[in-house]
């Protein structure tokens, strides 16, 4: 993809990085994947995934005003000067990422409570699902939710591997084994309690506090940092 043309694309998106970090991300991605070269919508994804992981300080350029601190009742984003896109692109959304968040609506002992017992919770299961694991695998016959190893040519007819247990297939089955329980053994919610969450946010540079006036069923208290 032209280099040129990056930027204007990913502002599409609200994003809006750095010269040096893009063209030393293009590099990278290309390096990695050479058929990037020669595709453009998988260099602008393989670009767009860099970018959620790695620090906005690094990535991308200040969308904060300088005086964001002292704000109060105002919008956001405020006018973003820029010769690459027009700020009608950029009136509409912001990405910025998450240095922080608490539950405000809760008491801190029943959160730390929970934690507690869903720590403990997971450490039974750990035990629980290593002895399973192993007597499964014993016995040659798949794990729990475990897909049966067998090549495209068995789709329709009993294959000849139907009954193995691919080796990659184990640790997959042990996860959701970890989500959905041990099989004959009662199912426990260990979801954390929900009142309101209060976020730190960054562009990078600067901060600002957020607080949700309506519940985001999505997020919860276990957001890792550097959400975008």
């Amino acid at each position: 993809m032209p280099q040129a043309s990056l930027p204007v694309t990913l502002a599409n998106r609200a994003v809006r990085t750095q010269d040096a970090w893009l063209q030393a991300c293009v590099a990278f991605v290309e390096g990695e994947d050479p058929s990037c070269r020669s595709n453009e919508q998988r260099t602008l994804e393989r670009v767009y995934q860099q970018f959620l992981f790695v620090d906005l300080a690094e990535s991308s350029r200040p969308v904060l005003p300088t005086n964001c601190s002292e704000l109060h009742n105002a919008p956001l984003p405020a006018a973003l000067v820029t010769h690459e896109v027009s700020d009608a692109i950029l009136a509409h959304a912001l990405v910025l990422q998450v240095e922080d968040v608490v539950d405000i609506g809760l008491p801190i002992l029943q959160l730390v409570d929970r934690l507690e017992e869903i720590e403990v919770h997971r450490k039974a299961l750990l035990l629980n699902v290593s002895d399973t694991a192993r007597q499964v695998l014993a016995e040659g016959r798949p794990l729990p939710h475990a897909r049966s190893a067998r090549s495209d040519d068995d789709e329709d007819g009993g294959g000849e591997h139907d009954d193995e247990v691919a080796e990659d297939d184990a640790p997959s089955a042990m996860r959701q084994v970890l989500l959905d329980g041990i099989p004959g053994q009662p199912s426990r919610n260990m979801a954390l309690p929900r009142g309101t969450l209060k976020w730190v946010l960054s562009d990078g540079y600067r901060r600002i506090p957020a607080m949700e006036y309506r519940p985001l069923r999505q997020l919860d208290i276990t957001l890792p940092l550097g959400f975008k």
